[in-house]
């Protein structure tokens, strides 16, 4: 749809009317749909470049508001609520909010099927962006018309007034790369910044792009515009004020993908943008607050990638404290746009990861469980590592090894896969692995060979796993029907639906399935909400040292949660812990306040402090400092962790 020619009436054309829930249509008959993409706005130039190639024009709008619009989703209130703590933390005034929208046209002329090409052109749209890890989401209901009425609009010579608020609009001459997350910062006014893509040929693409600024008055808007021009300007980007086109401007900067013929344009190669991808994943951070100085109110931020070793132990008999700290680094690494895995013996977190659009995994016995673990999938896997996970998962499902039934486990499982024609240097894609009865039958037939106590050990193990192989607890080992997705940006494996004998052996088959499937491209957190049963099984432990020990090789961060301190330092992941780049010392006994002292080198008053500290207060070391921390949380934190409330968008 074109926008109205200068001069005649402002009407009905700029109310866009609601048809169904998720599609707008112009007064002309024209439809529009629109996405919302979930992760940061630093991202625009990952937007621009995954669009560059479609066959038909796409906008891109980016919204800087001081306040949430009404119908926005939990994840844009839950980031404008942060935003707003870590402001008022660091002094500083209230930020501008940010949307990032992709418009999705179909105008009216093109076919007589618009709906269904407008929702094909919609899913290929969404495609495009979840490869760039940009999350789209498509509005619906009071969502769309929060962002496109607009009422009484009086046209001025260069600007427009909204009721009681003025708007204007520039026309930005200038390559869509210049539009990256650095030259708005300095803008404290709120804007809007337009990119229309629109298709030339397969290989070229022309794009304008448009900057609206709004304001409460008309002086307000003129030294927002002077500002907004001296950042361009300092950026080598030129730029023009409308003149008795105010309106028409207006209207192409607005989410509605309009044809703003006005809009001076610029052509690109589709292909030329795709560098911008990887430009963006490297200036993107994840700085977050984990506390502030009981003292001062400080905010301590961290990045805990950016450190030598980005494992992170929290530690200490504060079952609430330790839960509130991990669900506000689950909700925050999501603002960062940051992959996070949940390991949840307890079902404690669920709520936090299905409220921020995470998927809730929760294996039951009555149903096949999502793990796999004979099946060697995974490139960084091997032959070695699996007889190595199997060797640890059934010493916890036979609730302990002898240590002479372990070298006759270890063979059964390296024959039982031999059988299945698995070899180490060999291609093992096409072969069916061997089952968990394959390797029971292997350890009856070696029982049957030997005698004494060794046999009557054997056969104790053989005796516990009986109900692994036959009974219920088979469904841990039944390959799953269909496999994961990987897209979801989190991802939660809810255990408290098993027998809670079974619980131990299910937190090291999830943390098998996480680590298969962890990218080296893609920064990821992995949280472990209990590991003490882990704890007292040494080949299990053993293989979370190693984890933890690679996770930086994976681009992994790794979070324990323990309360048992005597026993994670005293057992095979110790060093792990001591090495870890971030450890939270919550309240604690005093035996274990007494070891960390040890272990830390403690100050007596530190020590002291650990006794009685309040709940989510404590010590926070990292790297070489040792700093007193308190929780905060922002109003959405507080909201979505006390409700425990699904994402209430319409």
């Amino acid at each position: 749809m074109k926008v109205r020619e200068s001069g005649s009436s402002t009407g009905s054309w700029l109310r866009p009317q609601r048809f169904g829930t998720d599609v707008l249509r112009l007064a002309d008959g024209s439809l529009r749909a629109m996405l919302e993409c979930t992760s940061s706005t630093a991202q625009l130039p990952d937007a621009i470049a995954a669009l560059c190639a479609t066959p038909h024009p796409v906008q891109v709008v980016v919204r800087f508001r001081r306040a949430v619009a009404n119908g926005a989703s939990r994840l844009a209130r839950l980031r404008a609520s942060y935003a707003e703590m870590v402001a008022r933390l660091n002094g500083e005034p209230q930020p501008l909010t940010e949307r990032l929208l992709v418009v999705v046209p179909w105008d009216f002329g093109e076919s007589a099927s618009g709906q269904v090409v407008l929702n094909a052109r919609t899913r290929s749209v969404g495609d495009r962006l979840e490869l760039v890890g940009l999350e789209p989401t498509r509005l619906r209901a009071s969502g769309l018309d929060a962002l496109t009425i607009v009422d009484n609009v009086e046209e001025r010579r260069r600007e427009v007034q909204i009721g009681d608020r003025w708007a204007r609009t520039l026309y930005i001459s200038c390559h869509p790369e210049r539009l990256g997350a650095g030259w708005f910062r300095p803008l404290d006014a709120e804007h809007d910044v337009a990119v229309q893509l629109r298709p030339v040929n397969a290989s070229l693409v022309e794009a304008s792009t448009l900057l609206t600024l709004w304001a409460d008055s008309l002086e307000t808007l003129d030294r927002a515009t002077w500002r907004a021009e001296e950042i361009l300007s300092a950026h080598g980007v030129k730029s023009r004020r409308p003149h008795l086109q105010a309106e028409p401007a207006f209207a192409a900067g607005l989410p509605l993908c309009l044809d703003g013929a006005l809009a001076p344009a610029v052509q690109l190669r589709a292909g030329a943008a795709i560098r911008l991808i990887r430009r963006g994943a490297q200036d993107r951070r994840a700085e977050l607050v984990y506390g502030v100085h009981p003292g001062s109110q400080r905010p301590l931020v961290f990045d805990r990638f950016a450190l030598e070793n980005p494992n992170t132990v929290i530690l200490g008999d504060d079952p609430s404290g330790g839960r509130l700290l991990v669900q506000l680094e689950l909700l925050r690494s999501r603002l960062t746009g940051t992959s996070a895995y949940l390991i949840d013996p307890e079902g404690d977190h669920a709520h936090i990861v299905a409220g921020v659009g995470g998927a809730v995994v929760g294996p039951t016995l009555d149903t096949r469980t999502p793990f796999d673990p004979f099946s060697l999938n995974s490139e960084q896997d091997s032959l070695a590592t699996r007889i190595q996970v199997l060797a640890a998962l059934i010493e916890l499902l036979a609730r302990g090894l002898p240590a002479a039934v372990r070298p006759a486990l270890e063979d059964a499982l390296a024959f039982s896969y031999a059988t299945c024609g698995f070899t180490d240097d060999a291609d093992q894609a096409d072969r069916v692995p061997p089952s968990l009865g394959d390797v029971v039958l292997t350890l009856e037939r070696r029982a049957l060979r030997i005698g004494g106590a060794r046999r009557a050990e054997m056969e104790a193990v053989i005796h516990r796993l009986a109900r692994y192989v036959t009974d219920d607890g088979r469904r841990l080992f039944e390959r799953p029907a269909v496999r994961l997705s990987d897209r979801a940006p989190m991802t939660a494996y809810v255990l408290a639906g098993l027998p809670p004998e079974d619980r131990p052996a299910a937190v090291l088959l999830s943390l098998d399935q996480v680590w298969k499937s962890l990218s080296r491209e893609r920064r990821t957190l992995v949280v472990v909400a209990g590991i003490d049963p882990l704890l007292p099984h040494e080949m299990a432990t053993r293989f979370a040292a190693q984890l933890m020990d690679n996770a930086a090789s994976r681009h992994a961060g790794l979070t324990l949660v323990v309360s048992n301190v005597a026993g994670i330092l005293g057992g095979p992941l110790s060093q792990s812990v001591l090495s870890a780049g971030m450890k939270l010392l919550l309240r604690q006994t005093p035996d274990a306040a007494s070891r960390l002292a040890e272990v830390f080198q403690l100050t007596p008053a530190e020590q002291s402090s650990l006794l009685s500290a309040p709940a989510g207060e404590g010590l926070l070391l990292v790297e070489r400092q040792r700093l007193a921390f308190k929780s905060v949380a922002s109003e959405e934190e507080r909201r979505l962790i006390s409700e425990g409330g699904l994402d209430d968008r319409p």
